[in-house]
């Protein structure tokens, strides 16, 4: 087995990515502060891919009534929203009851 030592003492966290690309993630996780993002995010995905309450309710397979209240108000059942926010590539990430309220 052969031992290897680097000298990583020139480097730092800027240099020693110097010249690779940037990555960036294609589908970030996205915070909400309020309903009113989450209503603004919905609408601008639902543009993008030309959809419709209807056609959003339709292909995720929830009730109509869960599409337009989502799109209206920023709410619906967490029943359904997960599946609307799949469908329009909205990705989420759930924090634990103790950052309530921390993060605005």
């Amino acid at each position: 087995m052969a031992h290897v030592t680097l000298d990583l003492s020139k480097y730092d966290a800027l240099t020693a990515y110097k010249g690779l690309p940037d990555e960036k993630e294609e589908n970030p996780a996205r915070f909400f502060p309020d309903t009113s993002s989450v209503r603004r995010c919905v609408r601008e995905r639902m543009s993008v891919m030309g959809l419709d309450a209807a056609e959003l309710a339709r292909r995720a397979g929830v009730p109509l009534s869960s599409a337009e209240e989502l799109v209206e108000t920023g709410l619906t059942s967490i029943r359904y929203v997960y599946r609307m926010f799949d469908l329009l590539h909205i990705r989420t990430e759930t924090l634990p009851s103790a950052y309530a309220g921390r993060l605005l």
